[in-house]
């Protein structure tokens, strides 16, 4: 057929800028994807820089993706008192994983001296505010347990209720009294101090678990998570239990946010 040599040419030009910038869009990706997994690996490092004390101590962790924006960190002091954190960056992944290695040197550095967690709470806010993006900040609870386990102190920054059980019963809740942490520079909060007894327990976790969605949209929740855990401990099942049930409910929708759960024996 007659044709235009000028429009062919052009269109022949055309295909091979399409194929070039094809190719320099795989490159890049490749380069992105060298790149992330060697942040992953040194944030995972930096992570478990950190010796965890599991002593009384059961937990549970369902990351989206490599790294995690949950963080999770326990230690006992010299004077025998137990520290504990759990903490939820905004969002999940390599971005909010960012925040983990800072929380993680300042909780365990002071947590080891035994200066006390109100100090370590208005600390871990200060660098998180300075040195974090804007937009970036970490909901979290922090516990106190003194050396003969009678008392709890606990600062509950934006997270979900603090749930305590004793004799597999729910009997208190404990809910957020402050905000996140990174937010405004400087702020104050006052632990809530509860007596316990032997055995009781208390549970702290990330808002993974009880928004998890199902097909129909409806969300998992606190109460379908109270059933679990009364469930759990009549069964003394293990821990790992309350996931599984998080994914049965979940059924085929992906996963959307970070899921950990702490359970600490009083």
């Amino acid at each position: 057929k007659p044709f235009s040599k000028e429009e062919l040419r052009a269109r022949i030009d055309v295909g091979f800028r399409v194929l070039n910038l094809q190719a320099d869009l795989a490159d890049a990706q490749s380069l992105l994807s060298i790149e992330r997994t060697v942040i992953e690996k040194i944030i995972l490092k930096m992570q478990s820089a950190r010796e965890f004390d599991s002593t009384n101590v059961r937990c549970l962790s369902l990351p989206v993706e490599t790294t995690s924006g949950d963080v999770l960190f326990s230690a006992h002091s010299s004077k025998n008192t137990q520290y504990l954190m759990l903490g939820d960056f905004t969002g999940h992944g390599l971005v909010a994983a960012l925040g983990g290695p800072l929380a993680s040197d300042i909780f365990y550095a002071m947590a080891l001296k035994g200066i006390p967690i109100s100090e370590i709470v208005a600390e871990i806010n200060h660098q998180m505010f300075n040195k974090m993006p804007t937009g970036l900040f970490l909901v979290s609870t922090f516990f106190e347990v003194n050396s003969d386990r009678t008392k709890v102190k606990i600062w509950n920054c934006g997270m979900e209720n603090i749930l305590l059980f004793r004799d597999h019963h729910l009997i208190k809740k404990i809910s957020s009294a402050s905000l996140a942490l990174g937010i405004l520079d400087t702020f104050t909060v006052e632990a809530e101090v509860i007596d316990v007894q032997p055995g009781d327990r208390l549970y702290a976790y990330s808002d993974g678990i009880t928004e998890t969605k199902n097909s129909q949209g409806k969300m998992f929740g606190q109460d379908r998570l109270i059933q679990a855990i009364n469930d759990m401990l009549t069964a003394d099942a293990d821990i790992q239990v309350l996931a599984d049930t998080a994914v049965d409910f979940r059924g085929n929708v992906e996963q959307l946010d970070d899921l950990t759960v702490l359970e600490l024996t009083c």
